[in-house]
């Protein structure tokens, strides 16, 4: 198997939620289960990210995004609210890296 094909397999079979942004904050990607914990949003792709994070959270997400993009930060944990499909406050746990193409 190649280096590549293993990579996709482990992105699309991973139990946890992957979500790939441009630096514009749009999503280019999502595994099936980022898009599980979402389900009020039917195409994700092409969706604006910070859309999702609860309005309150939105200002802190924005700020992190920037200094993340803009090279002041390598990579950042946090947590952050959505709304469910229920309008319920639930919490996502952020692992975010900096990816650069080459």
């Amino acid at each position: 198997m190649s280096v590549n094909a293993l990579f996709k397999k482990i992105v699309l079979e991973s139990p946890v939620g992957i979500v790939i942004l441009g630096k514009d904050g749009i999503i280019l990607f999502s595994n099936e289960v980022f898009r599980s914990l979402i389900p009020n949003i039917k195409e994700v792709t092409g969706y604006e990210f910070k859309m999702i994070i609860h309005p309150d959270d939105r200002e802190k997400y924005i700020k992190d995004f920037d200094e993340l993009i803009g090279g002041s930060r390598a990579s950042y944990y946090e947590d952050y609210r959505y709304e469910n499909y229920n309008n319920k406050d639930e919490w996502f746990r952020f692992r975010v890296s900096s990816v650069q193409e080459d």
